[in-house]
């Protein structure tokens, strides 16, 4: 199955920010991860059974959310990442 990465921040503080001023917070999942050696903390949104149709759920988004550009990522490569921070 496959999600919405809707952001990534340095932050956790700015990720939560984010996720508390949507209309539907829970919705939203944060997680944290590693870039570039450091934290990095992602919100994503929704589940849908595959790229296609998490492809077209990005496009029904309110619009200050599409404006984000929001991408299709499989639950199995975030699995992937966070198993590889153990």
């Amino acid at each position: 199955s496959y999600t919405l990465q809707m952001l990534g921040a340095g932050a956790r503080q700015s990720a939560e920010k984010f996720i508390n001023a949507q209309a539907q917070p829970q919705k939203f999942y944060l997680f944290q991860t590693e870039y570039k050696n450091k934290p990095w903390f992602v919100v994503v949104y929704g589940q849908y059974k595959d790229r296609a149709a998490a492809a077209a759920a990005s496009k029904s988004l309110p619009s200050g959310l599409v404006r984000l550009k929001p991408w299709a990522r499989s639950i199995q490569g975030i699995q992937a990442d966070l198993a590889a921070r153990k």
